[in-house]
C-alpha cells in the first residue's frame, strides 16, 4: 500500500469516525464499521502518530477533500430546499414562521439530517406542529370546526384518562380548552383538566380549573365533586364543605357531593376549634367557649345578664372554667344541641339529680363537681321558679318532681317544652 493510499484511508476513516458524535447518526453503527475496516485495511485512526507522519496533522479530510474537488473544478450539488406546505398558518403568518425556523435553526434543530430527506421533512412537520400550538393560530377554522376539534381532543383526553396517563390526558384537554375556553362543552374540558390534575396531585390547579368550570356553568355538580376532593387534600375542610355544599344545591342526588360532605364534615369535626373561634373567646379566663353563641343557638341570652352578677353562680362559673369536662361538654353543646337532654339532669333533685359518667356520651355529674349550695342556687334561680308557672311546662315539672329529670325527659318530644327549656338553659349558662 502506497502512501497515499494510506493517508487517503487513514483521512477517510478519521472523517466517518467523528460522525458517531453528531446527532442523526447511529454511534454504535459507526463504531463498527470503523473498526471493521481499520481491521481489513490495517489503518487506525486513532493512531496519532501515524497520522504525523502520514503528513496530515493540520488538514481534515473534509479540507483535503473540499481543496480537490476546487482543483478538479468539481460543483458538488445542493438538494433544493423543499417547497413550503400549502399551510394556512404559514400562509397567514409567514415573517413569524420565518423566524420561528430561524430560531430552530440556530438551537441545531436541523442538525445531522440533509433537506428533503425523509427525517428532515419529520423533523419540519414536527416544527410546524409546534408553530401551530405555541402561537395558537388556526385562522382556516370556523367556530364549529373548533368545537368539533375541541370535542376530538376531548374524547381522546378521556381515552387517555382510561389508561392512566393523566400527563397526556391532561395535555389534551388544555389544547381542547385552546380550541374552545367558552364554548357549550367548555365547563366539562376544565372540569377533565381538574380531573386529570388530580391524579397528578397538582391540588391547586384543580380548585383553579374546577373554579372555572363553574363560572362557564354553574350547574355542573361534577366541577364541585372534583372542587371538594381538591380542598380535602390540602386539609381545608371548610372549604370542602363549602363545595360539596354548593354541589348538592345544583344536584342533590350527586353521590360524589354526599359521600364527600359526610367525609369532609366527620374530619372538620376532629379538628381543634378555628382561629375564628379562639378570637372570639380570646379574651374568656381559662379559654371558655363563648357562651353567647350557646345562648343564640338555644334561643335567646334569657336572664344570663343578672344571673352573672349572683356571687354563687360567678363561683360556679369560675370553677367550670377551671374543670376541662366541662369546657368539654360546653364546647360540644355548641356543636350538638341533642346534649341538652343530658343537660337537664342537672336541673332536678334527688337521685339522678345529673345524668352522670354512665349518662349517653359521657356526661359531667355535675351534683359531683360542684358544691351543695351552688347546686341549690342552681335549681332554685329566678328562672326555673318562673318557669314552673307555666301552664306549657306544668306536666314536665309535675314528672321532674315525681320521678326525678329521667321521669321529664318524655316532654322533650314537645316542641313548645323543648323550645322553653332551650331558654332556660341559655340564660344559665
Amino acid at each position: 500500500m502506497t502512501s497515499t493510499s494510506k493517508a487517503a484511508i487513514f483521512s477517510a476513516l478519521e472523517f466517518v469516525a467523528s460522525l458517531a458524535g453528531q446527532p442523526g447518526y447511529d454511534k454504535e453503527n459507526i463504531d463498527v464499521g470503523v473498526q471493521c475496516l481499520k481491521e481489513a485495511l490495517g489503518v487506525d485512526p486513532a493512531n496519532a502518530s501515524l497520522k504525523q507522519q502520514l503528513g496530515l496533522s493540520q488538514h481534515s479530510y473534509l479540507d483535503i477533500f473540499n481543496a480537490g474537488c476546487k482543483a478538479l473544478n468539481v460543483t458538488i450539488g445542493t438538494a433544493a430546499a423543499p417547497a413550503i406546505p400549502e399551510d394556512p398558518v404559514i400562509a397567514a403568518n409567514p415573517a413569524l414562521w420565518k423566524k420561528w425556523v430561524s430560531k430552530l435553526e440556530a438551537k441545531g434543530f436541523f442538525n445531522g439530517v440533509k433537506e428533503g430527506s425523509a427525517e428532515y421533512n419529520q423533523l419540519y412537520k414536527k416544527a410546524l406542529d409546534k408553530f401551530k400550538e405555541k402561537f395558537d393560530a388556526k385562522p382556516s377554522l370556523t367556530k364549529e370546526q373548533k368545537e368539533a376539534k375541541a370535542e376530538e381532543l376531548k374524547a381522546n383526553g378521556n381515552a387517555a384518562l382510561s389508561a392512566k396517563d393523566y400527563a397526556k390526558a391532561a395535555d389534551l384537554y388544555e389544547q381542547a380548552i385552546s380550541y374552545s375556553s367558552d364554548g357549550p362543552h367548555s365547563h366539562i374540558y376544565y372540569s377533565n383538566l381538574g380531573a386529570a390534575q388530580m391524579y397528578l396531585e397538582q391540588y391547586e390547579e384543580v380548585i383553579a380549573s374546577c373554579e372555572k368550570a363553574i363560572v362557564i356553568n354553574p350547574n355542573y355538580s361534577k366541577a364541585y365533586s372534583r372542587l371538594g376532593s381538591a380542598h380535602m387534600e390540602l386539609h381545608d375542610y371548610e372549604a370542602a364543605v363549602d363545595a360539596f355544599q354548593r354541589g348538592l344545591e345544583v344536584d342533590p342526588s350527586n353521590a360524589a357531593c354526599k359521600s364527600g360532605l359526610a367525609e369532609a364534615k366527620a374530619k372538620q369535626s376532629h379538628l381543634q376549634p378555628s382561629t375564628r373561634d379562639a378570637d372570639a373567646t380570646a379574651g374568656m379566663p381559662g379559654g371558655m367557649p363563648d357562651l353567647s353563641s350557646l345562648a343564640g343557638m338555644m334561643g335567646g341570652a334569657g336572664g344570663l345578664g343578672g344571673l352573672l352578677n349572683n356571687p354563687a353562680m360567678q363561683q360556679m362559673a369560675a370553677q367550670m372554667m377551671q374543670n376541662p369536662q366541662m369546657m368539654a361538654m360546653a364546647q360540644n353543646m355548641m356543636q350538638n344541641p341533642a346534649m341538652m337532654n343530658q343537660m337537664m339532669s342537672g336541673l332536678g333533685g334527688g337521685a339522678g339529680g345529673a345524668g352522670g359518667a354512665g349518662g349517653a356520651g359521657g356526661m359531667p355529674d355535675l351534683s359531683s363537681m360542684l358544691s351543695p349550695e351552688m347546686l341549690e342556687s342552681f335549681r332554685n334561680s329566678p328562672q326555673v321558679n318562673a318557669m314552673r308557672g307555666d301552664p306549657v311546662m306544668a306536666d314536665f315539672f309535675r314528672d321532674m318532681d315525681a320521678g326525678g329529670p329521667q321521669a321529664a325527659m318524655k316532654h322533650m318530644s314537645n316542641p313548645a317544652v323543648a323550645q322553653k327549656l332551650q331558654g332556660l338553659l341559655s340564660g344559665m349558662m
